[in-house]
């Protein structure tokens, strides 16, 4: 196991969120062009939540991932799997609390701008 650099695990955890990142995005990013198509009052700043949606997310997670150490030396292969799964907890859970604010960012704005339909 020593062969192995133990930096290929840590970018494989890194690799991990960013694809959990990406499904995330492209799990809400039709649903979300719908939502801010509904007003006409934001729907010229649509690009600029949209984007600024991808960029949240993608740098939450990679903060996150950034301040986890790299593994311990001579562990068995199992132990390095573990390690990764139990370092994407806390990416995870900046996921979530950013999620949130967002959505409950564009709820305020919805409400302070009304339901309008054009």
């Amino acid at each position: 196991m020593t062969q192995i650099p133990l930096i290929m695990f840590w970018l494989s955890l890194a690799a991990t969120i960013v694809l959990l990142s990406l499904i995330i995005i492209l799990l809400l990013r039709r649903p979300m062009e719908q939502i801010l198509s509904v007003n006409s009052y934001i729907q010229p700043s649509k690009v600029f939540y949209l984007r600024t949606f991808k960029i949240i997310i993608l740098l939450a997670a990679l903060s996150a991932v950034a301040g986890t150490d790299v593994p311990k030396k001579d562990q068995a292969f199992m132990e390095y799997v573990w390690w990764i799964t139990s370092s994407l907890k806390e990416p995870l859970y900046y996921l979530g609390i950013w999620l949130m604010l967002y959505a409950a960012m564009l709820t305020v704005l919805f409400v302070v701008l009304g339901r309008l339909r054009d």
